[in-house]
């Protein structure tokens, strides 16, 4: 550019005619040169580039993260170090880069949480109840009850939207009546599953097997020779088909399912 505004000046310059600081002032105005242009340009790449880091950032923040079980039991190990354990059909989500301690669940999810406390583990249980938590082992059940069985530590176990609810300790369990949370008689019947990850039969009535299995799957299911059948062992909570499977070479009987 200077180079041109040199060639500019010397073909014109005329002695006592030509003024070199008007003819400068003219060839920028006739070829729209402006450095303020130049800068404003500049500035405003800066901005935008900043502007669009700003909305990247804020949606990699706010980005959600989803676990789902399809068929079988599925462990997943949380991004603070907790284990959830999500049952057929139970997912999890949560805002990992936000807070990884506050957790949405639905359906039953077995929690195994690690201890911080300066950062509480909340649960919100599919919006129809909360559970916070310093470090502990429970069973959220977010499906057809709301309920929660506490085997380790303590918990706060409240209705959905409020701060107050009541307080579990270890060996209780409490579910949602009317909004508000209730206590418990008792732990429900297949607390053992949870804990190990497997199902113990132990001469078992195949019927009560079957019954069991129909609580945990969701799945109907029945065997014209379950009379007078019975289980004995341990079996992984994995993918339904592969447990009847099993049972069915086990004791030589057929299952169906959804009848």
């Amino acid at each position: 550019m200077e180079k041109r505004l040199l060639d500019f000046v010397s073909r014109h310059y005329k002695a006592g005619i030509f003024n070199p600081a008007e003819a400068l002032q003219a060839f920028r105005r006739s070829h729209g040169y402006n450095p303020w242009r130049r800068i404003s340009w500049g500035i405003a790449a800066v901005a935008a580039a900043l502007i669009t880091g700003v909305f990247l950032f804020d949606g990699w923040k706010n980005s959600w993260t989803e676990y789902v079980a399809d068929a079988a039991l599925t462990e997943v190990v949380l991004p603070d170090g907790s284990i959830a354990k999500l049952g057929p059909g139970a997912s999890l989500r949560l805002q990992k880069h936000r807070n990884s301690r506050a957790v949405q669940s639905k359906g039953r999810i077995w929690f195994e949480v690690r201890k911080d406390s300066l950062a509480p583990f909340t649960v919100d249980m599919d919006g129809r109840a909360a559970i916070t938590v310093l470090g502990t082992k429970f069973l959220a059940d977010a499906g057809d009850e709301t309920r929660v069985d506490l085997f380790e530590g303590r918990v706060l176990f409240c209705g959905a939207g409020e701060e107050s609810g009541i307080i579990l300790t270890a060996g209780q369990a409490a579910h949602i009546e009317g909004g508000a949370p209730v206590y418990d008689d008792a732990f429900s019947a297949d607390t053992e599953l949870w804990r190990s990850g497997r199902f113990h039969f132990d001469g078992t009535a195949l019927e009560e097997v079957l019954a069991k299995l129909e609580s945990f799957y969701g799945e109907s299911l029945s065997c014209a020779d379950a009379k007078d059948r019975s289980l004995s062992g341990r079996f992984k909570a994995g993918r339904l088909d592969d447990l009847i499977a099993a049972i069915e070479e086990a004791l030589d009987v057929k299952i169906e399912k959804g009848e």
